[in-house]
């Protein structure tokens, strides 16, 4: 039990607190609300870096039906990056669907169904695309494997996803505690000039994370002119 109350949000409010040195919350002058705020903000900030390493941090499984002659379909909720899609055949062999942007060739309709029908897909907004779209309804067709958002810890109670390495939760205590003191600098030296660094370091990030946003096998049919010179 001792184990479960030192991983809670109310542990790392009061955790921060002895950083700041302001441990009695009633006199403080950061509220509880904001302290828990900063804490959330850099878990998610180091989860994102967890999910960067590609170790399998964060990892959701499931499946989506096919629907006969339907080729949209949306990701999973709560997902932030396709790790795996497959084909479930018959016998329970997976067969993987690679990813294929067009810009020549026109849609074929499927002519095959059951065990042979392979089709590609391309995301598309919220979700992705099968082309062709399948001839007829199997339930449990699509395997998937991706990258899911922890919750954000808004109860006393709430701890941290198991699956974030535990030996580094005092990182996301300092970084709140950081967040605090850069917070008070925006009073003395200016608001905008403490953000804009905060905002620099995000922005990084996030560039980082847009960058590696499909792990997958991309295929793309190169642009080709409709002619060529003798």
């Amino acid at each position: 039990m001792a184990q479960e109350l030192r991983n809670t949000l109310a542990s790392f409010e009061e955790r921060v607190r002895r950083y700041i040195k302001q441990e009695d919350a009633s006199t403080s002058q950061w509220s509880s609300p904001l302290i828990k705020q900063f804490i959330n903000a850099w878990y998610r900030f180091r989860v994102a870096e967890c999910v960067m390493a590609h170790e399998g941090f964060f990892t959701l499984i499931g499946t989506r039906d096919l629907v006969a002659n339907a080729a949209r379909y949306a990701w999973p909720s709560s997902m932030t990056r396709l790790l795996k899609m497959e084909l479930v055949r018959t016998d329970g062999r997976r067969v993987p669907v690679q990813r294929w942007e067009r810009h020549y060739t026109v849609v074929q309709p499927a002519v095959s169904s059951g065990d042979s029908y392979t089709p590609t897909y391309r995301p598309v907004g919220s979700g992705f695309l099968l082309e062709p779209a399948p001839l007829e309804a199997v339930t449990g067709g699509l395997y998937l494997e991706w990258n899911g958002t922890p919750d954000e810890m808004t109860d006393d109670g709430d701890g941290m996803h198991a699956d974030f390495p535990q030996e580094f939760a005092e990182l996301v205590i300092i970084d709140a505690a950081v967040a605090c003191f850069d917070q008070e600098g925006m009073q003395e030296s200016g608001q905008r000039r403490s953000l804009a660094a905060q905002r620099l370091e995000w922005a990084d990030r996030f560039k980082q994370y847009i960058n590696q946003r499909m792990v997958s096998r991309q295929n793309i049919e190169p642009f080709i002119t409709h002619y060529q010179d003798a």
